[in-house]
């Protein structure tokens, strides 16, 4: 019976490219080495489901950061465009 892994190589890959995360980043901020990262990323061996569920909650961590960002960013233009409208 083939094993069907909890995410694929390209998912991986697609994961940590909208992170913009290196290898060594994500490896980095998921608890595991940036080897076991590649092999995960090259299809070589499946992520690990613990290794897996530590990577779903950094991409909420990083989505919220971003959020969060883009709220106050919003925010700063909302108090600076009228002040800058009236000069």
């Amino acid at each position: 019976m083939a094993h069907n892994p909890i995410f694929t190589a390209d998912e991986l890959r697609q994961m940590r490219g909208a992170c913009d995360l290196s290898q060594r980043d994500v490896a980095k901020r998921i608890h595991c080495s940036r080897r076991a990262w590649q092999r995960w990323e090259a299809g070589e061996k499946p992520i690990p489901p613990d290794a897996a569920q530590q990577l779903v909650a950094l991409l909420h961590t990083i989505h919220a950061e971003r959020a969060q960002i883009r709220a106050t960013l919003r925010h700063d233009a909302a108090q600076v465009i009228p002040w800058l409208s009236a000069a």
